[in-house]
């Protein structure tokens, strides 16, 4: 499962920008961070009550155009920084006592470039109760994965001008559509096994920019994994 695409399920940013980071919107839209709880899926038995333990948490931090997504209870941390005014995304991971991380522009569908298929997005002419809430869902196929994007008309609004430059991973069109953050998301790979994310916390306020600043990096061409494909790895060595 492609751990950036998976994550991406938010986006909220303005149009890459030339200058520092901005918190200017066009309309009222949420600031602050979203906590949801992950669970993974059994895939042999298709039930999610073999997933009634969470397997972990993530948290979703926006500001102005810029937003950080960070699993938290993993032994082997993953961090997801997206910056506005470069249109760059930094997916860093742990593997040790390092930190690694891969550079994507965020201009590029990375799918469509790669296969010619563009992604697939679906409204559903249904309602669904989600943590008590009444959604809409849009369901989303794209190479690899089927994915179930449920949002609250008019709760966590998002701004659909923010995409504009951000054409990376089918989770930034599900906002571009919703003009919503989810509240829960259902995504199944390839392999079956479905993963479930739920909110359990909302969190309005205005987070430090300094939490956005991209790390400080360094070639790590010896240790390029197979399968990276052209992106480029660094280790990084200074990071918040």
């Amino acid at each position: 499962m492609n751990w950036v695409n998976l994550l991406l399920f938010v986006a909220l940013t303005l149009p890459a920008c030339k200058t520092k980071i901005t918190s200017g919107m066009s309309r009222e839209v949420f600031e602050g961070s979203l906590t949801y709880l992950v669970y993974n899926e059994n895939a042999a038995s298709h039930s999610k009550k073999t997933a009634s333990v969470p397997t972990d948490t993530l948290r979703i931090s926006i500001h102005g155009n810029c937003y950080l997504i960070e699993t938290c209870n993993t032994v082997h941390k993953k961090v997801l920084l997206y910056r506005g005014d470069e249109n760059r995304l930094y997916s860093m991971y742990s593997s040790g006592e390092d930190v690694y991380c891969t550079l994507f522009d965020a201009s590029i569908d990375e799918q469509f470039a790669q296969t010619g298929k563009a992604t697939q997005v679906h409204s559903v002419d249904s309602t669904f109760v989600k943590n008590n809430r009444t959604c809409r869902k849009l369901l989303i196929y794209t190479e690899n994965n089927r994915l179930s994007y449920y949002y609250s008309p008019g709760f966590l609004p998002a701004n659909p001008e923010a995409f504009e430059e951000h054409f990376m991973a089918a989770l930034s069109t599900c906002l571009m559509k919703s003009n919503c953050w989810p509240v829960a998301v259902e995504n199944t790979d390839s392999t079956g096994q479905t993963s479930y994310y739920e909110l359990i916390q909302t969190n309005f306020l205005t987070l430090p920019e300094q939490i956005f600043i991209p790390p400080v990096l360094i070639p790590a061409d010896e240790l390029q994994p197979p399968g990276i494909g052209t992106k480029q790895l660094y280790k990084v060595i200074k990071h918040k």
